[in-house]
Parts: C-alpha cells; sequence; structure tokens
C-alpha cells in the first residue's frame, strides 16, 4: 500500500513538471556574477564601431553573425590591438521564434547595427585573425550619448 502511494506521488510529480515544461518556455541563465566575472577575465576590452555585419541569408533560429569593427580606444589588450585596427568579431544570434520555442542558454547577444560604438569585451581566437564574445549578450555596452541641451 505504501509503495503504491510512493508511485502515485511521482507519477504526478512527473506529470506536473511535464505540463510546466510544455506551457512555459524555459530560460537558462548564468549564475549571478558570472557576466562581470567574465568581462573581468577578457583578455580584450575594446571601444569599437561596428563597420559591417554579416548574416545567413534565412536567419532561422539560433545563427552565426560576423561584425567587422573598426577600434577606436583600447581598454586592455593582451594581443596587442590597437586604436585604428580593423577586426572580426564571431557572434550569434537567436529569433524571437525560436526564442517563444524554448531556447535555453545564456543572455543572448544584441544584433547591432552599423554604426554602432561602444565597449566590447573579447577574447582573441586561437591561431586566427578573429575575436570571439567574452561574455556572451553581456559583451556589449553601447556609448552613453550626451543629450544636447537647446
Amino acid at each position: 500500500m505504501k509503495r503504491n502511494r510512493v508511485t502515485h506521488w511521482c507519477a504526478a510529480l512527473a506529470a506536473t513538471f511535464a505540463l510546466c515544461a510544455a506551457v512555459a518556455p524555459s530560460h537558462a541563465e548564468l549564475p549571478p556574477g558570472t557576466y562581470e566575472k567574465l568581462k573581468k577575465n577578457a583578455s580584450e576590452v575594446l571601444t569599437i564601431r561596428i563597420l559591417k555585419i554579416e548574416t545567413p541569408e534565412g536567419r532561422v533560429g539560433h545563427f552565426q553573425v560576423f561584425f567587422t569593427a573598426k577600434v577606436l580606444g583600447v581598454t586592455r589588450s593582451k594581443s596587442g590591438v590597437k586604436i585604428g585596427q580593423t577586426l572580426r568579431i564571431a557572434s550569434y544570434h537567436v529569433t524571437e521564434e525560436a526564442r517563444k520555442q524554448g531556447f535555453v542558454g545564456p543572455r543572448i547577444p544584441p544584433l547591432l547595427p552599423g554604426g554602432w560604438e561602444g565597449k566590447a569585451y573579447l577574447n582573441k581566437k586561437q591561431d586566427k585573425k578573429l575575436f570571439d564574445l567574452a561574455a556572451y549578450g553581456e559583451s556589449f555596452e553601447a556609448t552613453k550619448k550626451k543629450s544636447s541641451k537647446n
């Protein structure tokens, strides 16, 4: 009799979890403080301007993005990046449809427009002239624009 109650309780609990998973899309987030730690450990902290964006034709689900950027300032560079240098950044993006279907992962990087300026936290890829995001969707910080007073 006791074994029957445990079995029924486990079955009810499993059904509840399955129902919750089906109703609400899943979202995963990194533990508190992780993004700050990733930024602190980034090998490259640069102020950049986006010159060019490369995305696939269809842009379905989870897709890779490449940014070509000009370096406007260098806060830290273990690889020796200099002001005025042009570099290529590998990123990714996730469509709204994929998010609604239950995309699970850290914060999604923004799909930056051409001309965007701000700070980028990056890591240099091994043996390539390519940089990766150091802190997922928190790897870019827009430059705060000063408001003009009339």
